[in-house]
């Protein structure tokens, strides 16, 4: 009976405090974490393999203008990624530098990328990069490059 009422109160407490921040501060400010990866890409066009810049989710801010969902080439004939069990994404979300741009930003851009996020209010988050990078789980197919998160007002 004791744990429930002190889960009782501290909820209790975490209203009361987001209801207050919201009337002192105005408004109450969300992060959405966004993650950039490395994913080997077949250009038909140019008939050449490199490693683009993906996102995980539409991101807010600025870089949405930069992000295009694109249909992913397959990386050869043997490939067949079809049904429930298929863990690829299919239609990927995929950086540009401009909108004039033909060839989605590689990992040669990456520099760009986090100046292009730095200078737009997007903060780079280098220890949770750092903690999936060496962690066990981390994905074998696709490079983590880098977690971020840019604020979002409610």
């Amino acid at each position: 009976m004791l744990t429930v009422k002190v889960i009782f109160r501290i909820s209790i407490f975490c209203f009361n405090f987001v209801r207050n921040a919201q009337k002192v501060y105005g408004t109450v400010i969300e992060m959405a974490l966004y993650r950039v990866v490395s994913t080997t890409w077949y250009d038909t066009y140019e008939k050449c393999y490199y490693n683009v810049l993906t996102l995980n989710t539409m991101p807010g801010g600025p870089l949405a203008e930069h992000v295009v969902r694109k249909n992913r080439p397959k990386l050869s004939p043997f490939e067949s990624c079809q049904g429930p069990c298929c863990k690829e994404e299919q239609c990927p979300l995929v950086i540009y530098k401009t909108s004039h741009d033909i060839r989605p930003a590689c990992e040669s851009d990456y520099d760009w990328l986090l100046g292009f996020l730095v200078e737009n209010g997007y903060k780079v988050d280098y220890s949770m990069t750092k903690m999936i990078n060496n962690g066990e789980y981390r994905n074998t197919r696709n490079r983590l490059l880098c977690f971020f998160t840019y604020p979002q007002e409610n």
